[in-house]
């Protein structure tokens, strides 16, 4: 709503972290940067509010108009909209019957209400008063964080059939009955951080996050301590991919890259079988959806000093593999051999 002279006031929880009178804002979906004029926590001025308090939140640079339901302020870019999510649901006991693989309901997370598809990880259906992982592919974007309650209605008639909590709130598309995976998921639930951290990393594969954004996928407080142990274990391996910026990776997913570089270079010797080196350009343009330089080079490295490849500054071939003749040519050597 607006008040005269003072313009946009949104109200609601602090779920968590604090703001204070100055702080630039974002507000999503929609990535609108706002700045804090002032607050107040039941009906008094204040200078900062905090977690489990309600506030009311007076900001400068967003009309009300562009505000409605579903939208959610925090800190640049804590928050990301995804329109998948992986979670642990309950179906509540109560519920008139079972909910099939790739159900349509109604889903209630934070001020949002959302249609979504449900797909069951381990079964083809979740019985009423049971417990599944599971993936919701949403009609719009939401933003959740690790652990975050939902609530979820039938699509018709409109009646409460169970809820859950977030475990991934910006998923990939996860195979069905894929028992590593369901590890994982398992691993999102466990009440060791640093488990939840190496599980959230995994899932995050080789896409671009941060150290810090483990706040929000993994429920991790002390992020620097998290991650050091980590590396330390072997589990997280730093790319530096400019001067100034170092993503993480997990251990198993760089391994998991590997064997597609391996598998490419197998085709590539194939394809051209008298070169003892194939151009690293060509095997890089197979690998551009890694958004990143810096992380192919780095994981050439690895595969070279594991012995698993040869490397030179513009040339990379599979150990032990040298120049192939064709059965044509063999079938050449073999004559002139005779006469």
């Amino acid at each position: 709503f607006t008040i005269a002279g003072h313009g946009t006031v949104v109200t609601g929880s602090v779920l968590a972290g604090r703001a204070k009178v100055g702080d630039e804002l974002g507000i999503e979906p929609g990535s609108m940067r706002v700045r804090v004029r002032s607050l107040q926590n039941h009906g008094q001025p204040v200078e900062e509010i905090q977690r489990g308090q309600r506030a009311a939140v007076n900001l400068a640079g967003v009309h009300h108009l562009q505000l409605g339901l579903g939208h959610e302020l925090a800190t640049p870019g804590h928050l990301v909209p995804a329109r998948r999510l992986s979670v642990r649901m309950n179906l509540l006991p109560s519920a008139p019957r079972p909910l099939k693989n790739r159900a349509r309901v109604r889903l209630h997370v934070g001020t949002a209400e959302l249609m979504a598809q449900v797909v069951l990880l381990d079964r083809d259906q979740l019985a009423p008063g049971d417990w599944a992982p599971v993936q919701m592919f949403l009609s719009q974007p939401a933003m959740t964080t690790w652990n975050q309650p939902f609530v979820l209605r039938s699509e018709s008639p409109v009646v409460t059939i169970g809820g859950g909590q977030v475990l991934d709130p910006d998923a990939p598309k996860l195979p069905r009955r894929e028992p590593s995976v369901l590890e994982r998921l398992a691993d999102l639930w466990s009440d060791d951080v640093i488990q939840r951290a190496s599980a959230a990393l995994w899932f995050a594969g080789w896409r671009p996050r941060q150290p810090e954004d483990l706040a929000r996928t993994a429920g991790v407080d002390d992020v620097d301590g998290v991650c050091r142990e980590l590396i330390d274990r072997g589990d997280l391996v730093q790319v530096a991919v400019s001067p100034s910026r170092t993503i993480c990776v997990h251990r198993l997913v760089l391994d998991e890259l590997s064997r597609r570089v391996e598998t490419v270079l197998i085709r590539m010797h194939e394809q051209y079988p008298l070169q003892s080196r194939l151009d690293r350009s060509r095997l890089a343009s197979r690998f551009a959806y890694l958004g990143s330089d810096a992380l192919m080079g780095m994981l050439l490295k690895r595969m070279a000093d594991a012995g698993r490849i040869t490397l030179t500054e513009r040339g990379v071939a599979l150990a032990g593999h040298g120049p192939q003749l064709s059965p044509k040519d063999r079938k050449l050597i073999e004559q002139i051999v005779e006469l």
